[in-house]
């Protein structure tokens, strides 16, 4: 069937974009006008060969891979066993790459030549009865430890001649080879994994002391289609935000200061692209940070929802309510967008580099099986999902991992596109990131913490000074008020108390003057962490 040339409008009914309500039409009009976001540092860049290169961002199930030291440090003589344990039924490989690049398969090997796993069952490499060892010796150095996990054979992993002995080597082009494989078939279908031990000589010293911190902010005011949102929904909708800029940017000045971070990086409007968000949290934490640090990830903006597409969500509320979210960042292209910026390319006013960012987007709808995974699919190209997030959580695995989200997870947007909470539906447990943490957390990740702004129906509120956001504002409050350290727990009672008492002050206001009241939201903690996070040490 041929599909068609635009998207429909009435398809973007499966895109519940949730509006990040603010309590006052826009800033105060004697604030100063927003200033370019502030250069940060060039990111690491993402690996072009070997296995690092081998990343699956669309996982539709998890794989983890882990070391038996939490610290993974290794000197001359120690043994190294790994574990894995896969979501699924799964044939998983395992390659090693030296400190000197050279590449070894592990698993399947010689003593373990089966390597179909079965779904949650943790396999360990060498096994427990098996006689072989893996003891560290030279060179010395980082080195990688890669599972891959796929529901059918890798057919250039899957060689005999590879299982032969532990140690299998293998080449760059074989490596090279397994990506191409991989590249041609359903991204559902398979999952990666991968984490950097260290290995040294006996009698080498520690050469760092004490855990360190570090943190990642991004604020979303300034949205890049802004205008291209009030055009599609005829002035009734929009994207930009009233306050979310200096959340971040207030955010990380505090903790800085005050929660004793090492190093930050805040990414503010122009800044906030999802590239990156995905650069910060999966190349630069990773390079500065060693397991036992703590990483802090903030994000203010918009939250969104979309309809589930591959069954990993348990929202309360029955099958309608089983939703995605994400986050959205400032580039964000999404299907009321995209039919703006189309019309202006058939009309010949579509010039530089948004052609082929348009060209792109209307390809990625286009190769659905359907409209509605092609709306998700477009949504997902630019926004940064739940499962998303999660898989790159795992490369901060062994670090405490902090995050706090300021942000709307249901709710209305457009004026054709009313949100859960307008719908009269009733309030669920909060989700966003929620399932994605406890599926980290089954496999073994468990340093994990969240702190939501709000539940899965409710909207998180800018404050009707219009300078910051309820829950980011009383959470500051907390960690510059502290008389002590402060854990994650006590900030998030604190932000309960003083959002009710702002919200019930709020709305007695309101009574009085007989204006409808505003609906209240509450912060969430998740926190799987053995040891309490600290917002201020």
């Amino acid at each position: 069937m041929r599909r068609p040339n635009q998207i429909h409008l009435c398809l973007a009914v499966m895109f519940l974009l949730a509006v990040r309500a603010p309590l006052a039409a826009q800033a105060p009009a004697d604030q100063a006008p927003e200033q370019p976001s502030p250069e940060q540092p060039p990111l690491p860049q993402r690996p072009v060969d070997g296995p690092e290169a081998i990343r699956q961002d669309e996982p539709s199930f998890l794989v983890r891979v882990n070391v038996d030291r939490e610290t993974r440090t290794y000197r001359k003589g120690d043994t190294l066993f790994i574990n894995v344990t896969c979501e699924v039924d799964a044939f998983v490989y395992v390659i090693y790459k030296q400190a000197d690049g050279k590449l070894r398969q592990i698993f399947p090997n010689s003593s373990q030549p089966d390597n179909r796993v079965r779904a949650r069952q943790p396999v360990q490499i060498p096994a427990r009865d098996d006689l072989f060892r893996f003891v560290i010796g030279a060179p010395f150095g980082k080195e990688l430890v890669k599972v891959i996990a796929s529901t059918e054979p890798i057919d250039p992993l899957a060689k005999p001649e590879l299982r032969k002995a532990f140690f299998n080597p293998l080449s760059k082009e074989q490596v090279k080879s397994v990506e191409f494989a991989l590249g041609d078939r359903d991204p559902a279908g398979w999952a990666e994994d991968q984490i950097e031990i260290v290995t040294q000589p006996r009698d080498q010293a520690a050469d760092r002391a004490g855990a360190k911190r570090f943190g990642v902010f991004f604020g979303v005011a300034n949205y890049e289609f802004n205008t291209e949102m009030e055009l599609a929904t005829n002035g009734e909708g929009h994207l930009n935000l009233p306050a979310c800029h200096r959340d971040a940017r207030q955010m990380a000045a505090v903790l800085h200061e005050q929660g004793q971070l090492s190093d930050v990086r805040v990414y503010t409007n122009d800044l906030a692209t999802r590239a990156n968000m995905e650069g910060a949290i999966t190349r630069w934490l990773p390079s500065v940070s060693r397991p036992g640090d703590t990483v802090v990830i903030y994000f203010s903006g918009h939250g969104t929802q979309i309809k589930d597409d591959n069954g990993d969500e348990h929202d309360d509320g029955g099958a309608e309510y089983q939703m995605d979210e994400l986050l959205v960042p400032y580039d964000y292209l999404g299907p009321k967008v995209l039919e703006v910026l189309m019309k202006r390319k058939e009309q010949g006013k579509l010039e530089g580099p948004l052609v082929p960012r348009v060209n792109a987007a209307l390809a990625t709808y286009r190769r659905a099986a359907s409209p509605e995974q092609g709306i998700y699919d477009l949504v997902c190209r630019s926004a940064v999902s739940d499962d998303l997030f999660g898989h790159w959580l795992q490369l901060l695995s062994g670090r405490q991992v902090v995050v706090i989200l300021d942000c709307c997870n249901s709710g209305g947007f457009a004026a054709n596109a009313k949100g859960l909470v307008e719908q009269g539906a009733k309030s669920g447990r909060f989700d966003f990131l929620d399932q994605e943490v406890a599926r980290l957390k089954d496999l073994g990740q468990r340093e994990t913490a969240l702190l939501a702004a709000c539940r899965a129906q409710e909207l998180s509120q800018v404050r009707l000074q219009g300078d910051l956001s309820v829950m980011t504002k009383y959470l500051l409050d907390s960690i510059v008020g502290a008389p002590r350290a402060l854990t994650l727990e006590e900030g998030f009672q604190e932000c309960q108390v003083g959002m009710h008492g702002y919200f019930d002050e709020v709305n007695k206001v309101r009574a009085a003057a007989r204006v409808l009241p505003i609906t209240e939201h509450r912060p969430f903690l998740v926190d799987y962490c053995a040891k309490p996070p600290l917002l201020k040490p």
